[in-house]
Order: C-alpha cells, then structure tokens, then sequence
C-alpha cells in the first residue's frame, strides 16, 4: 500500500482566482490516474463550491479558501476549507428537476449537480472553518 500523497494550494477568496484552483485540482485528478470524465467532475464541482463561498459566504472580499487534494490507494478527495460563517449545503432539500421552468425556486442547483457528480460528500465545522470533502473512488 503507498502512502497518501497531499498536495494544497491556498487563494484569496476572489472569484478571479478559481481558474487557478480548479486547475490545479485538475491536475491532482489527473495525476491521481481519474479519467477525462472524473477529473471533470471534480474541476466542476470546484468550481461551484468556491464561487458559492466567494459569492455568498465572505462579505469581504478578504478571506481565503484553501484546498487540499489527498490521492489514497483507493479514492481520490478533495477538501476544501473556508473561514466563512457555518454553512452546510448538504442540510438543504436539493430542488425538483420535475419542476417546471416557472416555478423552479432559485439556489440549490449548483450543489445539486455536484452530488451527482462526486460519490461522497461530508461536511464539517471546526475551529472557525468550513470543510467541505469531495471523494471519488478510484
């Protein structure tokens, strides 16, 4: 068995800022052996996650997300920490794709995709950060 590999890149909360962190998840996923497909899933579910704390979690354009990619024998994660007020969006009903267009509610589709994309996401709060873990079976 080979031990973790970990790699961490840390950006200003700034949405021009999550190009860098999504290519460099992409590279981890790649260098983790994920397919076209996997790696992605993973760039977008970034993507998504990050523009969610820029854009609703920090009021300030100041804070900071950090990443941590971990490549294990068996699974590839993706966590990534923010010190933004406590928000959980796995507590939150996803929205109905039945729904018609017109009576669709706003918010909640982002995260909805990326529960179809990743198979295990976790979340937690601790010592004033967010942590938000996206883990796919390699």
């Amino acid at each position: 068995m080979t031990a973790e590999q970990k790699y961490l890149i840390s950006i200003v909360a700034a949405l021009e800022n999550i190009e860098t962190v999504c290519g460099f998840v992409a590279s981890i996923a790649n260098k983790a052996g994920l397919n076209a497909e996997r790696v992605h899933h993973f760039y977008l579910s970034t993507e998504e996650i990050c523009t969610n704390i820029i854009e609703h979690g920090y009021v300030h354009p100041s804070g900071e997300i950090k990443v941590i990619c971990r490549i294990l024998t068996d699974r590839f994660m993706v966590t990534i920490i923010d010190q933004a007020p406590p928000f959980n969006p796995l507590q939150h009903a996803d929205p109905d794709p039945l729904t018609p267009l017109n009576e669709r509610r706003n918010g909640g589709w982002g995260i909805f995709f990326v529960k179809q994309y990743i198979e295990q996401i976790t979340y937690g709060y601790a010592e004033g950060e967010n942590r938000l873990t996206l883990t796919g079976w390699r």
